[in-house]
């Protein structure tokens, strides 16, 4: 979207219509509520889709948490885009 969009630096990501996202486990990591989600991939076998490597995206997600831990935090120009809370 970025080419496209009035606020590039949000790096927004769109999604075709239907799109189907599998919840997987919620966890805390360094005090922040973390849920992993998956795009459901309508050509796998739906037990495939459902799987989550929950161990080596909790090594990322630990590794970015730690570059953020302490930066300032940035005000949102366009809160209403994001929708929250998706449990």
């Amino acid at each position: 979207m970025r080419p496209f969009s009035a606020y590039p630096k949000e790096a927004e990501v769109v999604y075709s219509p239907g799109t189907i996202f599998v919840m997987g486990p919620s966890e805390v990591i360094h005090r922040v509520d973390v849920t992993y989600v998956d795009q459901a991939d309508p050509n796998r076998d739906p037990l495939v889709a459902a799987q989550f490597a929950v161990t080596s995206l909790r090594e990322v997600v630990e590794r970015l948490l730690t570059r953020v831990n302490g930066r300032t935090p940035v005000d949102l120009p366009h809160p209403d885009n994001f929708v929250g809370n998706l449990g």
